[in-house]
């Protein structure tokens, strides 16, 4: 998967590099700047949640620490190590998953369907599931429902598939995040992978996020092979990678210090 920042003819950046870093950057409260300024950044933002959580994001350029206002000690005091992490932070994240006090989201490769491109080819006849057909998809779930978990299909999903044999085998859906970002999901019937089965209802899904102005998202676990093989033979662009890390506290009961005026990095 090409990785990084892509230049369109004219020597700028392209469109959707600078879409998904105003994404991004509002979903971690900083300025967008941040995600293309070197080094390792930790900010906060106000954060009403009962669960303490820090979001962050690394690009080619740098990485973005998230932290609620005024709850850095909660997550100091779970185990989480800025300072350690600030050496390699996706590595350090994904070692963070074996301490019992944090819950660790990821991390996860993220890639972007460049917008300037034109949509995917379609080979497949994927239909767009509605009534019965989405609940159809219960047999498909139960088929193996850690990988269907993982692949995020959910009520709020826009899901198309393909048959083989009369039944549902691959599917392919989107979630609109925030109006502007579809965050794709897929998922096939283990018997029925290695024909491109998932690729043909992805590009389905794709051509249909396009059609409503949507900026196609995918994410793929790090260590999940066959995901990000089928990002790249689909055309996703590698923008950087995503993490969470939450706090497992007893009944949540975090102390809050005084919250600052203003958002660190605006």
């Amino acid at each position: 998967m090409p990785s990084g920042r892509q230049r369109s003819k004219g020597g700028d950046w392209v469109d959707w590099v600078d879409q998904a870093d105003r994404f991004w950057a509002s979903e971690l409260g900083v300025a967008p700047r941040a995600l293309r300024t070197e080094g390792f950044h930790v900010c906060e933002r106000p954060d009403a949640s009962p669960q303490p959580r820090a979001p962050m994001v690394g690009t080619s350029s740098a990485t973005v620490v998230s932290l609620p206002e005024g709850l850095a000690h909660a997550f100091e005091n779970a185990g989480l190590s800025l300072k350690q992490m600030e050496r390699a932070p996706r590595r350090y994240v994904a070692s963070c998953a074996s301490i019992q006090s944090l819950e660790v989201r990821g991390p996860a490769c993220l890639a972007y369907w460049p917008i300037s491109s034109s949509q995917p080819p379609l080979r497949g006849q994927a239909e767009l599931l509605e009534g019965d057909g989405l609940a159809s998809l219960r047999s498909l779930r139960d088929v193996a429902p850690v990988e269907w978990e993982e692949a995020g299909i959910g009520p709020d999903s826009r899901v198309f598939g393909l048959r083989a044999e009369g039944q549902i085998v691959a599917v392919a859906g989107y979630e609109r995040w925030s109006g502007e970002i579809a965050q794709l999901q897929v998922f096939c019937h283990p018997g029925y992978r290695r024909r491109g089965l998932a690729a043909e209802s992805l590009k389905a899904a794709i051509s249909h996020a396009l059609a409503d102005n949507l900026l196609p998202q995918y994410r793929a676990r790090d260590g999940n092979a066959a995901s990000l093989a089928l990002a790249r033979r689909v055309g996703f662009v590698e923008y950087g990678w995503m993490a969470t890390v939450l706090v497992r506290l007893p009944n949540n009961a975090v102390q809050r210090t005084a919250a600052r005026a203003a958002r660190p990095g605006r």
